[in-house]
């Protein structure tokens, strides 16, 4: 924690928009009593977007561009924020910010450093608005030496010297976006961005995820294997989470010894990450061998933290362990291990009717059980 004084941090937000106009209160709502400097870069709204930000006091800009780039039109946004400032927070606006990220942000900011702040990213939630899909994310950046690159899924690159990164764990951001809105373009530029930059496997790693999400798996499993072979700079986390795509392409395909192979050596990779325990586990389940599901589910629950290093799959942490751990119990006929387990998913997800149904099954089994062996 930063012992200085900062209360003199002069903190500002940036945001690009276009035909925002439904989420504009709600996004200058959560920045009102705490942040007074907004700046909004307008890429050629229809609606009135534009007035609204004005009437609420933010200092809007407009821009239209012929060929759109995410990382042009965020550097263009950056432009208009004054050269004074120490802290800028660059959000969508589908994003929310949390209360209280000022005073975060005072606290732990080091001075006399160009810094940089990690914070946990709510990027999904389930139907009963619990997070799915989180991470960490790192668009809050000092004014001078940042850079936005790629069309696509940009990137903040620091050109300086004196650099410091800070992770944070209190400050969140949740991502609420109009689901109505196509991004179908957005595939296309991660095209681009890999023919522009093919050496990179950060891109190679984007894509794949990218071709998986869109039901694409054998396109998805040539990228994947593409990645694989190349030489440049990986981590052992990106690596993992490759072969964590491997291993569902094959499950969706319905190749589950391709699939487990591919579990395993993301498992190998990165042994503290539950994802790749999850598909390897549903693979087992789907194919009926229910003691090897048991083995690696017990397995995954001994991991009890989120890798925040990585984007944590929604099934590892929402309940369908300790499922598919109960269904497999159930078949083995361990039915007292059975109702241990949907209990504990029934914590996680308690207004779930089917895992009701199956607690009412497994009691019963049991009662059943318990009369034989009496008998």
């Amino acid at each position: 924690m930063n012992n200085n004084s900062n209360d003199d941090l002069n903190i500002c937000v940036y945001a690009i928009a276009k035909n925002e106009s439904k989420f504009v209160n709600r996004f200058m709502d959560a920045l009102e009593g705490q942040i007074d400097k907004v700046y909004i870069l307008d890429t050629g709204s229809s609606d009135n977007t534009i007035e609204l930000f004005r009437k609420r006091g933010a200092i809007v800009h407009k821009r239209t561009y012929k060929n759109f780039k995410f990382d042009k039109a965020r550097n263009d946004s950056l432009k208009f924020v004054p050269y004074d400032m120490d802290v800028c927070i660059c959000l969508d606006i589908d994003d929310i910010i949390q209360p209280g990220f000022v005073d975060i942000i005072k606290k732990n900011w080091i001075k006399g450093i160009t810094s940089q702040m990690r914070y946990e990213y709510y990027y999904t939630f389930d139907e009963n608005d619990v997070p799915i899909l989180t991470f960490y994310n790192n668009h809050i950046h000092g004014r001078h030496w940042f850079k936005w690159i790629y069309p696509i899924h940009e990137v903040l690159h620091y050109e300086g010297n004196n650099f410091k990164s800070i992770t944070n764990h209190e400050l969140k951001i949740h991502h609420r976006p109009d689901k109505t809105k196509s991004r179908e373009f957005y595939l296309d530029l991660l095209e681009e961005r890999v023919r522009n930059y093919p050496d990179d496997s950060r891109n190679t790693y984007l894509l794949a995820r990218e071709y998986l999400n869109k039901y694409r798996y054998e396109d998805s499993i040539e990228i994947c294997k593409k990645y694989l072979k190349n030489t440049s700079f990986q981590s052992k986390a990106e690596r993992s989470k490759v072969m964590f795509f491997l291993a569902r392409n094959y499950r969706k395909l319905n190749q589950y010894d391709l699939g487990i192979m591919w579990a395993k050596l993301s498992i190998d990779e990165l042994p503290k990450n539950r994802d790749p325990y999850v598909e390897a586990l549903i693979m087992y389940y789907k194919d009926k061998k229910y003691k090897e599901a048991v083995d690696i589910a017990l397995k995954a629950l001994n991991i009890k933290d989120k890798n925040p290093g990585l984007i944590n799959d929604a099934l590892s942490f929402n309940g369908s362990i300790e499922d598919y751990l109960s269904l497999a119990y159930f078949y083995l006929e361990e039915y007292d291990k059975a109702l241990e387990y949907i209990n504990k998913a029934l914590e996680i997800r308690p207004d779930d009717i089917r895992l009701k149904n199956n607690k009412k099954l497994y009691e019963n089994k049991l009662k059943e059980s318990s009369n034989d062996n009496r008998g």
